[in-house]
């Protein structure tokens, strides 16, 4: 995303439900506590941003108790009319 000039300079980040986690094939949409994470930091919300503003926050997405394996996790933002991207853990 970036900013072309002209119109607004303010973007809304996008929702939580854009993001999702696939885990040995199944997907995983985050999960979200109400308040700050001691030691991990604040979570993810939908927000405005000036143009140069940033926003830091964790997602959290709970999968099953196991061995975790990267090879068989992906995470996918969905841009909308943009498209998707994935990125493989590993």
């Amino acid at each position: 995303m970036g900013y072309g000039g002209g119109g607004t300079d303010m973007i809304m980040t996008l929702p939580e439900s854009a993001f999702s986690l696939t885990y040995k094939g199944k997907d995983y949409f985050g999960i979200t506590p109400s308040e700050y994470l001691e030691n991990i930091g604040t979570p993810y919300s939908e927000t405005i941003l000036g143009r140069k503003e940033n926003y830091e926050s964790v997602l959290i997405f709970e999968i099953p108790k196991g061995d975790f394996t990267p090879e068989d996790t992906y995470i996918t933002v969905d841009f909308g009319s943009y498209g998707k991207k994935v990125w493989n853990f590993v």
